[in-house]
C-alpha cells in the first residue's frame, strides 16, 4: 500500500507544484500591494488568493478523477492492474492520497491566510480591529461564543465531505469503465448516478439537521463528519468490489 501511495503521490506532484507556483506569484503581488501601498494590487491579490484556496482543492479532486479514468481506459491500466495488488489496495491508495492532499492543502492555505492577516493587521492596526470589523459587518455580537473546537470540527466536516464526493465520483468512473463500458451514453449514465447519489444523500442529511448548512455545535459537526466518513468507506468498498469482479483490463 505504501508503494502504491508513493506512486499516486508522484503522479499528482506536477499539478501541486504548479498550484504552489501560482500561489507564490499571488503572494508576491499581495506583499507588493501591502507594503507598496498599492490598493488595487492588494485588493486583487487578496481576492485571487482566497479564490485559489478553493480552486486548489477542486483541482486536486478533479485531477485524481482524471488519473483514475486514465488508469481504467488507457495502457496505464494494464500495467497498474497487472501488479500483485488487489483493487482494494489500488483504489485505497488513490483515496488516501487524495484525502491527505486535500487535508494538507487546507492546512497550507489556512496557515498562509493567518500569516497574511497578521501582516495586514501588523501594519494597519491590532488584531482586535479585525474582530471589531467582522462584528460590525456581519452584525455578529457574540464572536467570543465561536470556539476553536467549533471551527476545527467544521473544517473536518468540509474535508470529509469532499472526500465523500471524491469516493462517489470514483464509483461513477468505475461504473463507466465496467457496466457501461462500450456504451455511447456511458459518461452521461455515470454522471447521472453521481449526481443522484450526491443529491439524495444531501437531502437526507439536510432533513436530519434541519436544513442547516452549518451545524451550530461541535457535536453536530462531529456527527456529520462521522456520516461522511462512513459513506466514504462504504463507497470505497463498493467501488473496489466492482473493480475486482467486473473490471476487464
Amino acid at each position: 500500500m505504501l508503494k502504491l501511495f508513493k506512486y499516486e503521490l508522484r503522479k499528482t506532484l506536477n499539478i501541486k507544484i504548479i498550484m504552489l507556483c501560482v500561489t507564490g506569484i499571488l503572494e508576491l503581488f499581495f506583499l507588493f500591494g501591502l507594503y507598496g501601498d498599492n490598493d488595487n494590487i492588494f485588493a486583487a491579490s487578496c481576492f485571487f488568493l482566497f479564490l485559489m484556496a478553493f480552486v486548489a482543492t477542486v483541482i486536486i479532486g478533479v485531477h485524481s478523477m482524471k488519473l483514475l479514468r486514465n488508469d481504467l481506459n488507457t495502457k496505464q491500466a494494464y500495467m497498474l492492474f497487472m501488479t500483485p495488488n488487489s483493487s482494494y489496495k489500488i483504489l485505497g491508495a488513490k483515496v488516501i492520497e487524495n484525502g491527505v492532499s486535500v487535508f494538507l492543502t487546507g492546512v497550507f492555505y489556512f496557515l498562509l491566510g493567518m500569516l497574511d492577516i497578521s501582516l495586514v493587521f501588523g501594519k494597519y492596526g491590532e488584531l482586535s480591529d479585525m474582530l471589531d470589523f467582522i462584528n460590525e459587518f456581519f452584525a455578529f455580537k457574540n464572536w467570543d461564543a465561536i470556539s476553536i473546537s467549533l471551527l476545527a470540527s467544521y473544517a473536518l466536516v468540509q474535508i470529509l465531505h469532499w472526500l465523500y464526493i471524491i469516493a462517489v465520483a470514483f464509483f461513477a468512473i468505475v461504473l463507466s469503465a465496467t457496466f457501461f463500458n462500450g456504451k455511447k451514453w456511458n459518461s452521461f449514465a455515470s454522471l447521472g448516478i453521481f449526481i443522484a447519489i450526491v443529491v439524495v444523500v444531501n437531502v437526507i442529511i439536510n432533513a436530519i439537521f434541519g436544513g442547516a448548512s452549518i451545524a451550530i455545535s461541535s457535536a453536530q459537526n462531529l456527527i456529520m463528519s462521522a456520516i461522511f466518513f462512513v459513506l466514504s468507506v462504504v463507497m470505497y468498498f463498493i467501488t473496489a468490489w466492482v473493480m475486482d469482479n467486473s473490471l476487464s483490463v
